[in-house]
């Protein structure tokens, strides 16, 4: 999202523009993890809650990383993962209920995330994040609802779709069920595009410093990884720049 919106901003950002309102929020308040479907969370049910919630839980490019952390890299990732499991453990004093509790988990993380990246952009334009779904009131109204009671159980939608299906229904009151019911429209990323252009790619890794990735990596396995993954065009070298970039700030 930050590469679109920056892309944006340079634009059409003017004296005019006093707030970038966006709607975070709804998905996990809602529904959850919406990656995962409602098949997923039924097979997890049988699980104590915080083992259900680490299987959920996301872990982007792990394999990468794990394979090129240094001891220090590792020390580091030990102690984010018994963090993680904190919450994990905290969660599941909340609720004993692995459709609550995952919703729980989604918006401590996906929406607390997605918040924070838009308030930094925003304030690097000296603009205001708005997000009205994040009203104090809307949250706690949608975490009072018990999530099994919420869900069409028996709707054609299996995914997050199946959360939305009430709030689309009150939409289609408001305005018409054509729109309340159309296919959600997505933005295109710039990133794709970057991720496709080989020598824009290529620069970049030119002018990574290794000095820095030297702190956490073991620099021969991530050269190696690098060569080997580059042509995936997928989002581990994205991430990797993005690392450089943290490590160059004096992460530690």
């Amino acid at each position: 999202y930050a590469p679109t919106l920056y892309s944006m901003f340079k634009k059409k950002l003017n004296k005019e523009i006093k707030y970038l309102i966006t709607g975070s929020g709804p998905d996990e308040i809602f529904y959850g993890m919406e990656k995962y479907n409602i098949k997923k969370f039924l097979d997890l049910s049988h699980l104590r809650i915080e083992k259900s919630l680490e299987i959920l839980d996301v872990t982007y490019n792990f394999n990468n990383y794990i394979f090129i952390l240094n001891k220090k890299g590792r020390k580091i990732y030990e102690n984010i993962k018994q963090k993680r499991k904190k919450l994990y453990k905290d969660i599941s004093k909340i609720s004993r209920d692995i459709f609550n509790a995952q919703r729980i988990l989604a918006y401590l993380t996906t929406t607390n995330q997605h918040m924070e990246m838009f308030n930094i952009l925003a304030k690097n334009k000296n603009i205001k994040h708005l997000a009205p779904i994040m009203d104090k009131d809307i949250i706690q109204f949608s975490l009072s609802l018990d999530l099994k009671n919420f869900l069409d159980f028996n709707s054609k939608y299996k995914d997050t779709n199946c959360g939305k299906i009430p709030l689309k229904k009150i939409l289609a009151e408001l305005t018409s069920n054509k729109h309340a019911f159309s296919n959600k429209i997505g933005f295109y990323s710039p990133v794709s595009s970057f991720l496709k252009n080989d020598s824009v790619t290529l620069n970049l890794l030119s002018k990574m410093n290794m000095e820095n990735l030297n702190e956490i990596f073991e620099i021969k396995k991530l050269k190696l990884l690098i060569k080997k993954e580059l042509n995936k065009k997928n989002y581990f070298i994205y991430s990797l720049l993005n690392t450089d970039k943290k490590l160059g700030k004096a992460l530690f």
